[in-house]
């Protein structure tokens, strides 16, 4: 699966919005889970990344968000999408205060915990 990065990334001007919003949601022992998906424009290339949202337990103590991109096939685009939220998050979110993401091993994923 090839793409514009330049071109998926414009879509998604709300996603920090939406992560900020779901994080100031979290309360004790939950969390909201966000899926990240690739929209197939053409059948073959990512044309956008479709967003899905759950709640979820906690799986690290504090998790205020889980991001979960294992379903973006393509690396670089991934890895995109994770810094280019990363870097609307990090370091402070008004009303919860300083933040941190922690990538998982596989890099399909990450987690916003407390600083």
């Amino acid at each position: 699966m090839s793409a514009n990065v330049d071109t998926v990334l414009s879509g998604l001007d709300d996603l920090p919005v939406i992560a900020r919003s779901l994080i100031s949601a979290s309360s004790p022992g939950w969390c909201a889970s966000l899926s990240l998906e690739p929209f197939l424009g053409d059948g073959e290339s990512c044309a956008g990344v479709a967003i899905g949202i759950d709640p979820a337990g906690a799986a690290v103590s504090g998790e205020l968000l889980r991001v979960n991109g294992h379903l973006l096939d393509d690396d670089v685009i991934r890895l995109e999408v994770f810094d280019f939220l990363r870097r609307e998050l990090e370091p402070l979110i008004e009303g919860i205060g300083q933040v941190r993401v922690i990538r998982g091993e596989e890099l399909e994923g990450f987690v916003v915990l407390p600083a």
